[in-house]
């Protein structure tokens, strides 16, 4: 699953839309991505269309294992681990919701996705270029 968040990765930069942005942005990118293609996965099973529903799941589920696999190591242990659990339990939902149709699990793990998004969005701006792993950017730049 992670190649196809690299090659997800990839596609957006042939679109020019990651094209200056900072490791932050790219990570919302994917949050965003990941979160467009489980409401998409929503209307496919509404709209009984489950080929697309199944595409959109799977890079989905790719997406967040790509966040999984690069959780930084480097981070509060715990931290990390608890994040990479609750990526892995997301990807689980996003199965059973394929498997099952269920649109509550795709709601779910959507919930889940938003709020870490929302604790990312809120990281301050100084952190958003992953300068020194214990400073600040501008500080690590200076």
């Amino acid at each position: 699953m992670c190649h196809a968040a690299i090659h997800h990765y990839q596609s957006m930069r042939r679109e020019g839309s990651i094209q200056g942005a900072s490791p932050h942005q790219l990570i919302l990118i994917l949050f965003n991505n990941a979160l467009e293609r489980m409401t998409m996965a929503r209307g496919c099973i509404a709209r009984a269309e489950i080929a697309e529903k199944a595409h959109h799941i799977a890079v989905a589920a790719s997406i967040l294992d790509g966040l999984r696999a690069m959780a930084n190591p480097d981070a509060d242990r715990d931290m990390v681990d608890n994040l990479r659990a609750l990526y892995d339990y997301c990807i689980r939902l996003l199965l059973r919701a394929n498997l099952h149709n269920e649109t509550a699990l795709l709601d779910e793990a959507a919930g889940l996705i938003r709020e870490i998004r929302t604790a990312w969005v809120q990281i301050p701006a100084e952190y958003h270029h992953f300068g020194n792993q214990h400073e600040p950017a501008a500080a690590a730049a200076g």
